[in-house]
């Protein structure tokens, strides 16, 4: 997940803004609206920054590619 990070960090300030975001997620196939990537990131910024840190993207990827039955503040932990 790392690589994924550091490879959608364009401005590589260690964190994800939407459009970032937007990427990393739309390579994964998916194509989300504005309010769900919105809705995405208000549910793993956790630290409530307006951006996602390494940690909080793993929690978002590890919920996207399967995790679904953990609630997201805890995905981070088996991660």
């Amino acid at each position: 997940m790392r690589g994924v990070f550091e490879t959608h960090d364009a401005d590589r300030r260690g964190a994800l803004g939407t459009h970032e975001l937007r990427a990393a997620v739309e390579e994964m196939g998916h194509a989300p609206s504005e309010a769900q990537l919105r809705a995405l990131l208000a549910e793993f910024d956790f630290d409530g920054s307006g951006d996602l840190d390494p940690l909080e993207f793993t929690a978002l990827m590890a919920r996207m590619l399967g995790y679904k039955e953990l609630p997201a503040e805890q995905v981070w932990v088996v991660v």
